[in-house]
């Protein structure tokens, strides 16, 4: 099987998103409070009751580089450890008008902008299983009212 990789490193050197691309207009991020637990929330944002603001609480930094590149159940993130342990507040104002797109767009350029995000994607081969409908379809029947 064949499964998009996303590879990232974070830099120490300050990384600029590429010019004209979105950005939020204002971001706070702030580390979340210590024995906040791991639960996220999140609100706000494109599409929403209050689309011109966002705010995050308690996501890891891996997280929110799978909300920013959209990546889905068939993609994975291969990041380091500890992105799996710092914890953020985040309070976004989005500008007016914002799509979902341009949304995820302006979360990848916080990300490159005061992480100093950089990646590459690439394709690598991985061991799996496959769960896929046999050729006539499949062998499952209904469940009687008796069982």
């Amino acid at each position: 099987m064949k499964y998009l990789i996303a590879c990232l490193a974070l830099a120490t050197a300050c990384a600029q998103p590429p010019a004209q691309s979105p950005v939020f207009e204002v971001v706070s991020i702030k580390p979340s409070p210590p024995g906040a637990g791991s639960t996220v929330s999140s609100g706000g944002g494109p599409g929403t009751r209050d689309p011109g603001l966002w705010t995050c609480r308690g996501p890891n930094l891996a997280n929110i580089i799978l909300w920013a590149f959209q990546l889905n159940s068939s993609e994975y993130l291969t990041a380091p450890d500890w992105m799996l342990d710092a914890r953020f507040d985040i309070d976004a104002r989005v500008p007016a008008g914002a799509t979902r797109e341009q949304f995820s767009q302006m979360l990848q350029n916080m990300l490159i902008e005061r992480f100093g995000l950089k990646f590459h994607r690439r394709e690598k081969e991985v061991q799996g299983y496959e769960l896929v409908v046999a050729r006539n379809g499949p062998k499952f029947k209904e469940p009687s009212e008796s069982s």
